[in-house]
């Protein structure tokens, strides 16, 4: 089970004096900072090859908020970004071209992607062109 919240809950959420994790808010009461992958090394794709950054699944009654994701490649114009629930894509990135917030200072989510027990976070980073580009990934969030 995963959950993207709408525009109008998350507007209706922060008019109501509400914040979103990770837009600068506290974390959620008990939560373990996520910072993943601890290596943040690049890694050499070859020419129409991709990287798979995937996290391990919620354990049983957990849940994990995605709040920021950060990007390098030696080129962007050529890489392009999905995110994905256990294999599917999901919104905010889906086949998008183009940087994305860097490793350093990962880009805020406009609203964290919610995972429940058994759900599988990944990110999937295609090489599109014919030549070696250096790719790697950053994902911030809290489970609790």
């Amino acid at each position: 089970m995963y959950r993207v919240p709408t525009a109008v809950a998350v507007t209706t959420a922060l008019a109501a004096g509400g914040v979103l994790f990770g837009s600068g808010g506290a974390s959620p009461p008990g939560a373990v900072p996520l910072d993943e992958p601890t290596d943040r090394r690049t890694t050499v794709i070859p020419g129409a090859g991709s990287l798979t950054v995937t996290l391990a699944a919620v354990p049983a009654g957990q849940r994990e908020f995605i709040t920021a994701l950060g990007f390098t490649s030696s080129d962007f114009t050529s890489t392009r970004i999905t995110t994905r629930v256990n294999g599917i894509a999901v919104p905010p990135l889906i086949a998008e071209l183009g940087a994305q917030g860097t490793l350093q200072v990962p880009t805020p989510l406009a609203a964290p992607i919610i995972l429940g027990p058994g759900d599988v976070f990944s990110i999937l980073m295609e090489n599109l062109s014919g030549v070696n580009v250096d790719m790697a990934a950053r994902i911030l969030g809290w489970r609790v």
